[in-house]
């Protein structure tokens, strides 16, 4: 015999606590002026979550005879705000961490008289590191430069897009071809230049002796940048954004190095032997 089913309250509405937060979130950030969009008084928002009391509502998994799944519940909903905090103290540390690596290799290479040989990379050698490879040698006469990547295929052409935006730059990557880094490439390298954290990871891994060696391009724009996002699949449009970012980059290289050439090329001052800028 089935058993008789219990009456249920019409109406009755059951609330989600990390979807209310979420929105609630929104709410308070939106425009209330814009008609498109459903934004409520952030007042009445906040009053709404003591609609519970009413007992005509309740918030979902919130049970008082089942309190594990009450804590799971505000576990995850605590979880959900304060991941975002962290993740950004761990960027700002990360950030802070790599710009003192970045100073330390730049001073090491200024008091050498700088780079000889720069090295370019990004993951496909497609986009950005042949890009500022063409822009540097553009800029800076005296040095070697070449570009790699650490896709595996080798001699893939660069995207139109890319081509493209090169031209506006007056830069020709029509004929360029992807290639593969190697040891040799980098072992007379005195600096090498990767695009993002994961280009950083890639090398670290594969050449942790070179690493010391190693620093981000858009750590020399102004604000300096952890990273410089791979155009392959974006729009033309924001493509055309993060091959800004890598000429600022690179202009800001060469602004570094034409410091260092005139300081090493300036005559020492009598009184004191330092070299005037």
């Amino acid at each position: 015999m089935t058993e008789q089913q219990p009456k249920y309250k019409v109406p009755y509405y059951t609330r989600d606590l990390r979807t209310d937060v979420d929105w609630l979130k929104s709410n308070l950030r939106a425009d209330t002026q814009d008609p498109l969009l459903h934004t409520r008084s952030h007042l009445l928002s906040f009053l709404e979550l003591l609609r519970p009391l009413s007992g005509r509502e309740s918030w979902d998994h919130f049970d008082w005879r089942d309190p594990g799944i009450t804590r799971r519940a505000l576990a995850l909903a605590v979880s959900d705000q304060v991941r975002p905090v962290y993740r950004k103290i761990r960027n700002w540390q990360v950030q802070r961490q790599l710009l003192r690596r970045h100073r330390t290799l730049l001073h090491r290479l200024a008091e050498a008289g700088g780079p000889s040989k720069i090295v370019f990379l990004c993951y496909g050698n497609i986009c950005r590191s042949p890009l500022a490879a063409r822009l540097a040698e553009q800029w800076l006469h005296e040095i070697a430069i070449e570009s790699a990547g650490f896709h595996a295929q080798e001699g893939r052409v660069s995207p139109k897009k890319i081509l493209r935006i090169g031209n506006s730059y007056g830069v020709d990557l029509s004929e360029h071809r992807s290639a593969r880094v190697t040891r040799n490439q980098l072992v007379n390298a005195d600096l090498l230049i990767v695009m993002d954290l994961e280009n950083l990871k890639c090398l670290r891994a594969e050449f942790p002796e070179i690493a010391d060696r190693t620093t981000l391009l858009g750590l020399f724009d102004t604000p300096a940048r952890l990273s410089i996002a791979d155009p392959y699949r974006a729009e033309e449009s924001a493509a055309s954004t993060i091959c800004e970012h890598v000429r600022a980059g690179v202009a800001g290289l060469a602004g570094w190095v034409a410091k260092v050439k005139h300081a090493t090329c300036a005559p020492a001052l009598p009184s004191t032997g330092c070299w005037r800028c």
